[in-house]
């Protein structure tokens, strides 16, 4: 199975695909849709939304978007994909988890490079 149809069968999947798709796009007005539309507001407490904003405006500045390169784990809430950046293919592990109630808003999205 590949990695899309992994991703598709869960909550937190399909939140990924939809939130790495905005942030590909790496516009400012979708990035800030992101923020203000589908991160948590305990997330939002924690970090204020420009430190959101900045955080994944960097992350697509210095990747030039990532694609997905494996599933490493994944349940209903939460996954960790192995990422590659199209820029300078170097990897990334992106480790998201979802609320449980619909929407299924992030939670937590941690980046780090591999």
């Amino acid at each position: 199975m590949d990695s899309k149809q992994v991703l598709t069968r869960t909550k937190a999947g399909r939140r990924f695909m939809g939130f790495m798709r905005a942030l590909n796009r790496g516009s400012e007005q979708d990035v800030r849709g992101l923020v203000e539309n589908d991160i948590t507001d305990d997330a939002l407490n924690a970090h204020s939304a420009e430190v959101w904003e900045a955080q994944l405006q960097y992350i697509r500045a210095m990747s030039g978007g990532l694609r997905v390169v494996n599933v490493i784990a994944e349940d209903e809430y939460r996954v960790v994909v192995l990422m590659q950046a199209h820029d300078n293919e170097r990897l990334h592990v992106i480790d998201m988890a979802v609320e449980e109630d619909f929407p299924h808003r992030v939670a937590q999205f941690i980046q780090r490079l591999a």
